[in-house]
């Protein structure tokens, strides 16, 4: 553990460092030092069309691909249907198809009949 007088003695020393003046001027300093660090190149014009192209031919392909996934697919009639469509309807029963797989009956009887009664 530091005590007190020894803390006191480096902030001392660190005061009278600070107070020096510097060997270099600051502006050379820092000169050399951004002449030492890695210089950086804007990409050429070509690199940068290139990467522009690709970018464009991967956000179209994949807009294409997603697309084409999306389109729906012809629904085929199952066979249940079919027979239905080609079973003849009595007379007085009418036919809606809410969807090509369900069907609603309706059947017409004129007033006043009893259920079973033919005319």
């Amino acid at each position: 553990m530091t005590s007190d007088k020894e803390l006191d003695r480096f902030d001392e020393a660190l005061r009278v460092y600070g107070r020096r003046s510097s060997q270099t001027p600051p502006q050379i300093a820092a000169r050399r030092i951004l002449q030492k660090l890695p210089q950086r190149h804007r990409p050429s014009f070509g690199w940068r069309l290139g990467l522009a192209s690709a970018a464009m031919i991967i956000v179209f392909a994949g807009a294409w691909l997603t697309i084409r996934h999306q389109r729906p697919v012809p629904q085929q009639k199952n066979l249940e249907t079919v027979t239905r469509i080609l079973t003849p309807i009595p007379e007085g029963v009418a036919v809606h198809w809410l969807n090509s797989g369900t069907p609603v009956y309706f059947i017409l009887e004129p007033i006043g009949s009893v259920k079973g009664e033919k005319r």
